[in-house]
């Protein structure tokens, strides 16, 4: 028997990463792979991301861009989007098998979906454009090339984002469930377990325990009677760490908690912020625990399976964990009560207890508001506001907390109005509202107002934190980019580096010779880029302007001949 009571609170603990044997479909999928040749997976279904869970497949491209980009089965172009942020460049579609599939973070589309989507940005004087062309008009048979992988939108690295949605309401759902997937071999990797005790309608993580090996039967000391329990796991895949799809908790009474994460509705995803429990050890390090319960206001319908998940000392538990395609890994678990170890640190405090199923008004006493709706809390929260504000005269407001020690995630923003030093006629430029994670420290985000309440400035925010007011009168700094090639066309292109320290870009006009011309803005990298097109015979006159969130307008204008 392993006993694991000397592991309270450790953190992630290193383990060797294995990579995928083979990729091959299996015999009835009506579906081919993307790509001809995939180099493994970056991302899988359901994998936890931030805010949200991780809608499609991520396959490498062994970081490069112009990797082709089959259809995965006969099918017709629905939706064809381009934007600076998000899924970039992403094509739609449909089948006859009532499905459709999606490619996300293209470099470009081919032949004539490529001068469709030129003549709409011309016509529209717009790069961000989404098109809905005549069903039947771009179609495609299966494994036939339409688009090159890329780097575009919200992308971390050159990679295909791919996904499968039901045709009719367009909610994604694992390609294994209809047989598309990897051939994998290998199981997923458990290296943590959490404890939880619950009081007075809250859950807190009491203890964890990092797990080396799951040879023998784990035993665990908890610290109430009756608790709760989550866990920390992965699937292995090369150098990336995939999610983890199924996972079943089991006593002798019966399924104790059961969940699959194979499809879901993009209005539910945030709630993958009740569905985890995020640790950070004494170095900083970072451990997601997934919950084997579900918090009060945790109203996805996209998970649970079975059972509410309390548990008892006296239980002898089996813990199930699955990969994407269906590996998993079990492990035996009994536990020990010890009322003598129970942890100071989750305390619930005798101060207020907010409820979770209304709506509430948080007053900071140095006269900081903050009001959320009935849905915002997953749980109920135990706050005492024992924090003033702290005076920084280069704000123009003081430093207010909300909800000050504590790392809570809405679901639903709450509106700030905070007290401002200075009036607004005397400041020049719109209000930002800066978060912090202490009053003087590293900026975290600048939210431009959204609102404002007899003449006081309003944001919504969605994080705890300090807050304060400052003012974006600045415009985006530009910059000339080296000249450079693009990867695929090999056509040569210009640039600029647009970088906006608080409310970032919101809008960008490319002109040649007084007319519109079409440029590329990428959010990740704040860099607009255009082809310098053929020949130039005589000089062409050039300006762009760049303006921000709050309304800040930065102008450039140079010759080219």
């Amino acid at each position: 028997m392993k006993s694991c009571t000397g592991y309270r609170f450790l953190g992630l603990f290193g383990l060797v990463l294995m990579s995928l044997s083979s990729w091959d479909s299996i015999a009835q999928a009506p579906f081919s792979w993307p790509l001809e040749t995939p180099a493994g997976l970056a991302g899988s279904f359901g994998e936890i991301r931030k805010n949200h869970y991780h809608s499609g497949l991520d396959f490498k491209t062994n970081g490069q861009v112009g990797w082709p980009v089959r259809a995965v089965a006969p099918g017709c172009v629905s939706r064809l989007r381009q934007g600076p942020a998000g899924f970039g460049l992403a094509v739609y579609l449909n089948h006859d098998t009532s499905y459709t599939s999606v490619y996300a973070h293209l470099h470009q589309v081919m032949g004539p979906l490529a001068d469709f989507l030129d003549s709409a940005q011309w016509a529209d004087s717009s790069f961000a454009v989404d098109l809905k062309p005549d069903s039947g008009r771009f179609c495609y048979i299966q494994n036939e090339v339409f688009a090159i992988a890329g780097n575009s939108g919200s992308s971390e690295g050159p990679h295909l984002h791919f996904e499968l949605r039901e045709q009719s309401t367009q909610i994604p759902f694992n390609p294994a469930a209809i047989g598309l997937m990897p051939v994998d071999t290998l199981f997923p990797v458990l290296n943590a377990i959490g404890i939880f005790r619950q009081e007075r309608g809250m859950f807190y993580l009491d203890s964890l325990y990092r797990i080396s090996d799951i040879g023998d039967t784990i035993q665990l000391v908890v610290n109430d009677t009756s608790f709760y329990m989550g866990f920390s796991a992965f699937d292995p895949a090369g150098d990336s760490r995939l999610g983890i799809q199924y996972a079943r908790l089991n006593t002798t009474k019966g399924i104790a908690f059961e969940y699959r994460l194979g499809r879901f509705d993009f209005n539910e995803t945030r709630y993958v912020n009740a569905h985890i429990e995020r640790f950070v050890d004494g170095n900083g390090a970072s451990l997601v625990i997934e919950r084997l319960h579900r918090l009060p206001n945790d109203k996805s319908g996209v998970y649970k399976l079975a059972g509410e998940g309390v548990l008892s000392v006296s239980d002898t538990a089996i813990l199930l964990v699955e990969d994407m395609v269906g590996n998993s890994i079990r492990v035996a678990l009994t536990f020990v009560g010890s009322q003598s170890q129970r942890s100071n640190r989750f305390s619930v405090p005798t101060e207020l207890i907010i409820p979770c199923d209304s709506a509430f008004e948080f007053r900071s006493n140095a006269g900081g508001r903050f009001s959320w709706k009935a849905d915002a809390l997953y749980q109920p929260l135990a706050i005492t506001d024992t924090l003033g504000a702290k005076r920084d005269d280069n704000m123009l407001s003081d430093w207010y907390p909300f909800l000050p020690g504590k790392s809570i995630n809405l679901h639903t923003p709450a509106r700030a109005l905070l007290p401002v030093r200075i009036r607004r006629e005397s400041t020049s430029g719109r209000h930002v509202l800066i978060r912090a994670d202490t009053p003087m420290g590293d900026m975290l985000e600048a939210i431009p107002e959204s609102d404002d309440e007899q003449g006081e400035p309003i944001a919504l925010i969605r994080l705890s934190g300090w807050y304060a007011w400052s003012v974006d009168s600045v415009g985006p700094k530009l910059s000339w980019l080296p000249a450079f090639s693009d990867p695929v066309s090999h056509q040569e292109m210009s640039g600029l580096s647009c970088i906006d320290t608080l409310s970032g870009i919101s809008t960008w006009r490319l002109e040649q010779n007084g007319h519109w011309l079409r440029s590329a803005f990428d959010a990740k990298s704040g860099e607009i880029t255009w082809s310098k097109g053929g020949t130039i015979e005589f000089p062409q006159f050039y300006s762009l302007s760049v303006t921000d969130k709050c309304g800040n307008t930065s102008r450039i204008s140079f010759v080219e001949f």
